[in-house]
């Protein structure tokens, strides 16, 4: 088929610069990068059926990039690279497919070269600084990350680069609350590339040599409580978003700072989220764009609270945890009520996917004794996400070597031909991989929001199993199995390996706790 001739050429492409010496390609460096990405030109997207072709052009190009080019050349060689992929970012006219496949290679680039990347930082500074207002949200995101891989290489720059998205994110902020309504379109991009830019760079400030001044770790925090203030008068759904997410992600990376920062702002902190979560009763969504508003103010709050779980144990005192499930289980509560929305469009999916993956993940980081309240309607409400949703990527690592038989197992040269006939989103709803641990990870392989989700489940699962009595815990199993059994045929294979998954992952911890597995008719085969 069409996706087994792509990725047979983009085979054949990457061989035949695999045997090219190295000096050719250093003199014909922009050439070959030009003819790589026209593959991904407007004028060229006519060839593509769909936008899933598309997709896996775009994965095709970026393998020719990458074992074609990056991965076999030397420092000059790579730094000839990159100056030709700053020379791509700096031209207007190349669509958003071709500036997030140059910025991604960039990414690598900076973190493979280190300080040898000195030289690039007067070239490329301005394009990323422009890149960060594009209209694209997938291209603010994916520059947001360059940015930060920059800093990571050149740490001497790093507060200057951090100071000047400050700069800017503050003063669209002014601009945003003074302008014309039909204004407004035109500052909320700017606001919101920038802040997410300051996140992942506050991000790697705990493993940064050199660090950054307080001032501007304290002035972050000012800021982003300034943007998450809710205003009621406000008419503007985009703008509260916006406002929402630029804020949030500040706050969510500030987190990661860890008790020495936050415990000093801690009152304040607690309070935004107070405001965040109030009155949800009064804000339940019918419609599919109140969905998608609520889904997004609410999430991105969320990742800034999983975030203060993960980085600040020490502060989470018994009040302050039954704060939080407070407020975990009004969202919860909303989350059952949602009205079924039909025909709603692919990314109101990946949007309501992320709010729960987040609702999931933040359960999953305290301790089940916090909310014994919550069990039934929880575990009610993660086997009720199961068959929904897409096969989890975690089957291979519940598996152990033996179970190959199993498999096949793809490795090596195998594994990567394969990808090739994947069709990986290229469209990100969920920039808070801007200031994770490892943003490198979702430039390889970004995970679809609804694998995301089963995976978060499988997480979660196993903590709320122990909980339940002996004959609660038989009542799950046998729905689970009789879930796979009435499941109709083309959710059953999805549906069977999840629950296999869960199952196995069940097992793992039960096993670690020295907790048996319940006894029952359903063990025998």
């Amino acid at each position: 088929g069409k996706k087994e001739l792509r990725a047979g050429i983009t085979l054949a492409v990457v061989s035949y610069l695999q045997q090219l010496p190295t000096r050719i390609i250093r003199a014909e460096m922009g050439m070959i990068i030009e003819k790589i990405l026209s593959l991904l030109l407007t004028r060229s997207m006519k060839f593509f059926g769909s936008l899933q072709e598309l997709l896996q052009a775009h994965l095709c190009t970026g393998h020719m990039l990458n074992d074609g080019l990056r991965d076999r050349l030397g420092e000059e060689g790579q730094k000839k690279m990159a100056e030709t992929l700053i020379d791509v970012i700096s031209t207007d006219g190349y669509n958003e497919y071709v500036l997030i496949l140059a910025l991604r290679q960039l990414s690598y680039l900076f973190l493979d070269l280190g300080q040898g990347a000195g030289p690039l930082w007067d070239k490329v500074e301005l394009p990323l600084s422009k890149l960060l207002s594009h209209q694209s949200y997938s291209v603010r995101g994916v520059c947001a990350i360059t940015a930060r891989s920059l800093a990571t290489a050149l740490p001497d720059f790093h507060s200057n680069l951090l100071r000047a998205y400050l700069n800017v994110t503050t003063m669209e902020f002014a601009q945003l609350v003074s302008c014309k309504p039909e204004e407004v379109k035109f500052h909320l991009g700017p606001l919101q590339g920038n802040a997410y830019a300051v996140a992942g760079l506050i991000s790697i400030v705990p493993h940064s040599v050199l660090g950054v001044p307080n001032t501007i770790t304290k002035y972050s925090l000012k800021k982003a409580k300034e943007l998450t203030k809710i205003d009621p008068s406000c008419k503007f759904a985009a703008m509260l978003v916006a406002r929402a997410e630029a804020g949030w992600s500040m706050i969510s990376a500030l987190m990661s700072l860890g008790p020495s920062f936050v415990e000093r702002k801690l009152v304040d902190i607690l309070d935004m989220w107070d405001s965040c979560f109030h009155a949800l009763d009064k804000a339940r969504p019918t419609t599919e764009k109140a969905v998608v508003v609520f889904s997004r103010l609410k999430s991105c709050a969320l990742e800034a609270l999983c975030n203060f779980f993960r980085h600040n144990e020490p502060l989470l005192v018994s009040d302050i945890v039954e704060r939080a499930v407070v407020w975990l289980k009004n969202i919860l509560d909303v989350l059952t009520k949602f009205p079924k929305l039909v025909n709603c469009q692919g990314s109101t999916t990946d949007i309501i996917n992320v709010l729960k993956s987040n609702v999931v993940k933040s359960f999953a980081s305290l301790p089940v004794s916090a909310y014994p309240n919550s069990y039934v309607p929880l575990m009610t409400w993660v086997i009720h996400e199961l068959p929904r949703n897409a096969t989890t990527s975690l089957f291979r690592s519940l598996l152990q070597e033996e179970d190959a038989i199993l498999g096949p197992w793809l490795i090596g040269k195998e594994l990567r031909d394969a990808k090739l006939v994947q069709s990986p989103a290229v469209v990100v709803h969920d920039h808070s991989v801007v200031w994770s641990s490892d943003p490198e990870k979702e430039l390889t392989n970004p995970l679809p929001t609804s694998k995301r989700l089963v995976d978060e489940i499988l997480d979660l699962f196993p903590k709320l199993y122990m909980v339940q009595s002996v004959d609660h815990q038989k009542t799950i199993i046998l729905h689970l199995i009789r879930c796979v059994k009435e499941s109709p045929p083309e959710l059953k294979n999805s549906l069977q390996t999840n629950v296999f998954c869960l199952l196995l992952k069940t097992l793992r911890v039960l096993n670690e706790k020295k907790q048996p597995f319940p006894k029952g008719k359903f063990l025998k085969p």
